[in-house]
């Protein structure tokens, strides 16, 4: 005798599964109890469904340091690739302009001055500015130094003229500019003190009639600027036979 039919049973289904690589995700149910004398058959046991799966990405790396165009870059990389129709990945590169400022390198020493009393330093461009950014400085200064009088040493003396006079000079070796000191004075004049010069005595002359005998000597040169006075110009002996001339004539007379 056949029994009463009995349909198949079957348990709850199980939570979804994590997705797969194609984006399926999947869910079972357990038979309790299989169907006996032609009762229904189980229904399904599996169950499947395609996710759509939109594209993702990672954070953006840092950007690279700028070359020397000022153009840097970041770049991020794929997570989940698109699936089933989800969202398309983004761009994965992304490329920028940096504003870069002129740079400029240190300032030179200044300058020798020139014949116009000028020095100059420089710097040179180490990058000009880029996208934007600050344009370079000044690359030269100028700087108008006061320049002093400069002049050589004093010459010698010359010799002393007739009147005693005599001159040195010296000459410029710079001329004053922006504002330098003026040039001191380029001659100097001075009196020397010159004694009064005489020539040789002359020879003595003949005894005259009163026993007398004399020499003389000429002026050459005067005293000047309060040189020594010019010596005595005449010398007078005398013989004996007229000594007692002596004390009258005075203490410049001579015997013999």
């Amino acid at each position: 005798m056949s029994g009463i039919p009995l349909d198949c049973l079957v348990g709850e289904w199980t939570k979804w599964g994590k997705r797969d690589k194609d984006g399926k995700i999947t869910r079972t149910r357990d038979v309790t109890r299989y169907n006996l004398n032609g009762g229904n058959k189980c229904p399904t046991l599996e169950q499947t469904q395609l996710v759509t799966v939109d594209c993702e990405v990672t954070q953006w790396t840092q950007w690279t340091a700028p070359d020397e165009g000022g153009n840097r870059r970041r770049s991020r990389a794929i997570l989940d690739a698109p699936l089933n129709g989800g969202k398309s990945c983004p761009p994965l590169a992304d490329n920028d302009k940096v504003q870069m400022d002129c740079l400029v390198g240190e300032w030179t020493k200044w300058s020798k001055r020139d014949t116009n009393g000028k020095i100059t330093r420089t710097r040179d461009v180490k990058r000009h500015a880029l996208n934007g950014g600050k344009k370079c400085p000044e690359l030269e200064q100028t700087q108008l130094i006061s320049v002093n009088c400069e002049v050589t040493q004093w010459t010698e003396w010359t010799s002393p003229d007739e009147g005693g006079n005599r001159m040195r000079s010296r000459v410029i070796l710079q001329h004053p500019k922006n504002g330098g000191n003026n040039c001191p004075a380029l001659t100097d004049k001075d009196k020397v003190q010159m004694d009064c010069l005489v020539g040789e005595w002359t020879k003595w002359s003949k005894r005259d009639t009163n026993g007398k005998i004399t020499r003389t000597r000429d002026v050459k040169r005067h005293a000047l600027n309060g040189g020594r006075k010019c010596p005595e110009l005449e010398q007078i002996q005398l013989s004996m036979f007229f000594n007692y001339f002596r004390k009258s004539m005075g203490s410049h007379y001579r015997y013999f």
